[in-house]
């Protein structure tokens, strides 16, 4: 069988990525919203850059 082709019962989910990376990403994303959606001066305030 070729090296690039996937082959498996595992192929399905890795077409996707690693789980771990995408359920941490996923997380951040769901995380940042909701504080968002809680304190949005508190968000912008931790993210945003003053200039003096």
């Amino acid at each position: 069988m070729p090296k690039g082709e996937p082959s498996g019962k595992g192929s399905a989910l890795k077409r996707f990525g690693d789980p771990v990376v995408i359920a941490l990403s996923g997380g951040l994303v769901v995380l940042f919203m909701a504080l968002s959606l809680i304190d949005i001066d508190g968000v912008s305030g931790a993210i945003g850059t003053k200039e003096t």
